[in-house]
């Protein structure tokens, strides 16, 4: 009994250790064993230089798809890409391959497009190369080629001879450009110079009529400071009662009997207009 428990066990444990493989398998894979996919695209390369299948398919850097399969043309390849149901690219979009790790990783990207029209299933694009290490290799060959040709050193000999001409060149310009600057500082000189006697003149001007300006200005504040020293003395005899103005000023008796006196010739004037004859007496001889 203890025999049989122990192998139904240790029989389930294998069967679960197999599940759990399984899916760390499936997961590792990148989840697309069991499902398929509806959006599939083909994409025409002139060549893709290590990519494989199971290679990643990325859009702005995220992945969305994996390739499937390759087909090989006269000019070229076409490459399947299984992409995720709920992507759809637009119809303008651009398809690179492209390494996209240190250790040389290729994959395809997808730079999307504004069109609002989306690529259909199945549909075959245009896709390109432009991964830096083709471009490397191109150069690389050129060099080659040209090393083959034996005409590296004729390359070199006129690059010699046009980097000379060039520093010809540039010397001519620099002694141009030194006379010229010296034209230059000569005549701002001389511009500086006569500006300087232009402007000594007007100082000089400005400095005449300041000074008689200067000049009736002090007399003016002369004869105001005379002006204002009488103003203070008669002021003071005022406040003191001296002469008529002070009396007027200070004496309210002397101002009532002024008063009396303008009233009575007032009131004379006014009965000389109406009786006449009382104070002028004609006699005819």
């Amino acid at each position: 009994m203890n025999y049989k428990r122990m192998s139904f066990i240790s029989g389930l444990v294998i069967f679960f250790g197999i599940v759990v493989l399984m899916i760390t398998i499936i997961t590792l894979s990148s989840k697309h064993i069991f499902f398929t996919n509806d959006y599939v695209l083909y994409v025409k390369f002139k060549d893709v230089t290590g990519l494989q299948d199971q290679s990643k398919v990325f859009m702005r850097g995220y992945r969305i798809g994996w390739t499937k399969e390759v087909q090989f043309l006269e000019d070229g390849v076409i490459v399947r890409i299984d992409i995720k149901k709920k992507y759809q690219i637009p119809d303008d979009s651009r398809f690179e391959v492209n390494t996209v790790s240190l250790l040389g990783e290729k994959a395809i990207t997808i730079t999307p497009g504004k069109s609002k029209t989306y690529l259909k299933p199945r549909t075959i694009v245009s896709g390109h190369n432009e991964d830096i290490m083709n471009k490397v290799k191109a150069i690389l060959d050129q060099v080659n080629g040209s090393l083959e040709k034996g005409n590296l050193d004729q390359k070199v000999t006129q690059l010699s001879q046009t980097l000379e001409t060039f520093h010809s060149i540039l010397q001519k310009l620099d002694k141009k450009v030194a006379q010229l600057q010296l034209e230059d500082y000569n005549k701002s000189i001389r511009q500086m110079g006569d500006a300087g006697t232009v402007a000594k003149k007007v100082l000089t001007q400005t400095s005449d009529s300041l000074q008689i300006t200067l000049n009736k200005f002090n007399h003016t504040m002369d004869s105001l400071g005379k002006l204002s020293s009488e103003l203070h003395q008669i002021a003071q005899k005022i406040n003191k009662g001296e002469g008529s103005a002070g009396k007027f000023v200070n004496d309210e008796k002397y101002i009532e009997n002024l008063n009396t006196t303008l009233q009575e010739l007032n009131t004379l004037l006014a009965d000389l207009k109406k009786n006449p004859k009382k104070y002028i007496n004609l006699s005819i001889f």
